[in-house]
C-alpha cells in the first residue's frame, strides 16, 4: 500500500495515476505543474512517493498505515479523515478498484481552471478524489471549506456576496464544508451546494450557513458520497444514449430467456450498462411472480459495496424490493434472501465500502426480508435467482459478460442446484440470530464494523435524511433506499 505525495499540497494514489497511464482521465492542472517543477530541478518522479508497506493480510483486512502521518500540518488536511478513508490493500483482481489510498482528500494548490480566480479567496479548496472500480470510473467532489463555529449546530462563516459565487452556482456536485476552529480531530462538516444555494437564498448580510452535525465528512458519510457521485455522474453523462438503449431492447421484455450482449450499447458506462441490467432482471421477476406456488427464497449475487450500492440508490431496485417482500401475498410468510459475501470481498474492502454493504442489509430486513450471508467463496458462482420448490426465475446482471441473463425453468438439476445454494446459506449464515437487529449485528461482525458506532451514527443521518449531504441529480436516482437503512439500523443504537 503506498500513499503518495507531490509537493506538500497536493496529494494522489497509484489509481489516480494508472488512469492517467491508461488515458481513462486527464491529470489536473495541479498534479501537472508539480510534476513539471519537480523534473525542472533534475529530481526523479519516484522521489516524490512516500511508500508504506503492505500488511499481510491472513484472509482478512489489511489495517491501514495511518495516513496523516505523513500529511503536513500547514495542508490544512484532516489527519483522522485521510486515515479513515484509506481504502485498504491494492488487489489486481479488483482491477486497481483499491489502489492503495483510493478515497484521498487532498488540497488543490491551484485554483481548478475555469473559475473566477477572486473565488479562491473565499476559502479553502479540497477535493474528495474517488476511485474507480468494475462498475465506477472515479469521481472528484470539490469543497470549500470555510471557518465554523458550534451553537447547538454548525455555523459556517459565509463570505461576503457568497450567495452569488460561482462556485455556488455551478451544476457540477460540490460540497461547502464547516471546519471547527480549534478542532483537534480536524473535523469536517458538509453539505451540498444545492442545499446551501436553498439555504442562502435569502441570507441577509452577516448570515451563517447552519450545516446539521450529523453531516460530518465521516467513513459512513464518505461512502455514501463516493457511490452517489459515481452512480449520478455516470447516469447522467449517458442519460440521452440510455433512454435511447432502453427503448431498443425493451422487445427482449417478451421473452422468458434472453440474454443480451453488451455490444448494442457499447458506448454506455458500465453503471449505465449495470442499470439497463439490474432494471430488466427486476421487471423479469416481477412479471413471473404469478408462477411461484410456495414461498420463494432469493438469491442475489452482490458481494460487495460498490455494486450493493445499485440497491440503495437505484429507483426501481427500492420499488422491486418493496414487491418481493409481499410477493406471497401471506403477510405471515417470510421471505428470505441469500448473499454470499466471502472473506477475500471483506478484506479487500474498506470501511466506507462494507458499510455499503451493511445498510443493503439492513434495507431488505427492514421490508421483513431475512438476509442469510454464507461465505464459502464456491457459492459466488451461483446466478441470481428467485425459487420455490416447482419452478426458478433467474435473473442476473452483476459480473455477467452479457447485460443480462434470464429464465424461468422447472429443470429438476437445476431446482435442486437452488436448493442446496439457498439451504446451504441458511444454515452456513455469519446472520443466524432470530431477529434483525441480532443479523445485523451479527453481518456487522463479519464485516469488521463497529455495530454501536455504526447504530449512532445511522440514527443522525436517518434524522436529517441525506438529500442536503448527498442528493442525486439524475431522475433515475433516489435517496429513499439509503435513508430508510440508516433509519432501520439507527432504531437499534446503543
Amino acid at each position: 500500500m503506498s500513499l503518495r505525495r507531490l509537493g506538500e499540497l497536493t496529494w494522489f494514489d497509484f489509481g489516480y495515476l494508472g488512469q492517467i497511464e491508461r488515458g481513462e482521465r486527464a491529470g489536473s492542472a495541479e498534479v501537472a505543474a508539480r510534476c513539471d517543477e519537480f523534473l525542472k530541478t533534475g529530481g526523479a518522479l519516484s522521489d516524490l512517493f512516500v511508500r508504506e508497506d503492505k500488511a499481510r493480510m491472513h484472509g482478512r483486512r489489511a489495517e491501514p498505515t495511518p495516513a496523516h502521518a505523513e500529511v503536513p500540518p500547514e495542508t490544512g488536511i484532516p489527519p483522522n479523515l485521510t486515515s479513515a478513508i484509506n481504502l485498504g490493500r491494492d488487489d489486481m483482481k479488483r482491477r486497481g478498484f483499491l489502489a492503495n489510498s483510493a478515497l484521498a482528500l487532498s488540497a488543490a494548490v491551484a485554483w481548478p481552471s475555469g473559475y473566477p480566480q477572486e473565488q479562491a479567496a473565499q476559502g479553502r479548496l479540497l477535493t474528495l478524489n474517488g476511485p474507480g472500480g468494475r462498475l465506477f470510473a472515479g469521481s472528484s467532489i470539490p469543497a470549500i471549506v470555510l471557518p465554523a463555529v458550534i451553537d447547538g449546530h454548525i455555523l459556517a462563516e459565509i463570505p461576503d456576496d457568497f450567495a452569488r459565487s460561482y462556485f455556488l452556482r455551478r451544476p457540477e456536485r460540490s460540497l461547502i464544508a464547516g471546519q471547527l476552529e480549534g478542532d483537534d480531530n480536524h473535523r469536517l462538516y458538509a453539505v451540498d451546494t444545492r442545499y446551501a444555494r436553498q439555504r442562502l437564498a435569502r441570507a441577509t448580510t452577516g448570515a451563517r450557513l447552519l450545516i446539521p452535525d450529523a453531516y460530518v465528512l465521516d467513513e459512513l458519510a464518505i461512502g455514501l458520497l463516493w457511490a452517489v457521485t459515481n452512480l449520478d455522474d455516470s447516469l447522467l453523462g449517458d442519460d440521452a444514449a440510455l433512454g435511447d438503449g432502453h427503448r431498443q431492447l425493451a422487445g427482449f421484455g417478451e421473452l422468458d430467456r434472453s440474454a443480451a450482449g453488451r455490444d448494442a450499447v457499447a458506448d454506455l458506462t458500465p453503471v449505465s450498462q449495470a442499470w439497463l441490467g439490474s432494471d430488466f432482471c427486476a421487471r423479469h421477476i416481477t412479471r413471473h411472480y404469478a408462477d411461484l406456488r410456495d414461498v420463494p427464497v432469493f438469491w442475489t449475487c452482490e458481494r460487495r459495496g460498490e455494486e450493493a450500492s445499485c440497491w440503495l440508490f437505484f429507483t426501481h431496485k427500492y420499488a422491486y424490493l418493496e414487491s418481493s417482500s409481499k410477493v406471497t401475498g401471506n403477510a405471515d410468510a417470510k421471505i428470505t434472501r441469500a448473499f454470499c459475501v466471502p472473506p477475500e470481498a471483506v478484506s479487500i474492502s474498506a470501511a466506507p465500502e462494507r458499510l455499503l454493504l451493511l445498510l443493503t442489509a439492513a434495507l431488505m430486513e427492514s421490508f421483513g426480508i431475512r438476509v442469510d450471508v454464507c461465505t464459502d467463496p464456491e457459492y459466488t458462482q451461483v446466478e441470481g435467482f428467485v425459487s420455490d420448490r416447482s419452478r426458478a426465475i433467474v435473473a442476473n446482471w452483476v459480473e455477467s459478460d452479457s447485460l443480462w441473463y434470464v429464465d424461468v425453468t422447472t429443470d429438476r438439476p437445476a431446482l435442486r442446484e437452488f436448493s442446496d445454494a439457498s439451504g446451504h446459506a441458511n444454515a452456513h449464515s455469519v446472520t443466524r440470530a432470530s431477529s434483525p437487529p441480532d443479523r445485523l449485528r451479527e453481518f456487522a461482525g463479519y464485516l469488521d464494523l463497529d455495530w454501536p458506532a455504526t447504530t449512532r451514527r445511522c440514527a443522525e443521518l436517518g434524522e436529517y435524511g441525506l438529500a442536503g449531504l448527498v442528493a442525486p441529480r439524475s431522475r433515475l436516482l433516489s435517496t429513499a433506499g439509503a435513508e430508510r437503512a440508516c433509519q432501520f439500523i439507527g432504531k437499534f443504537q446503543q
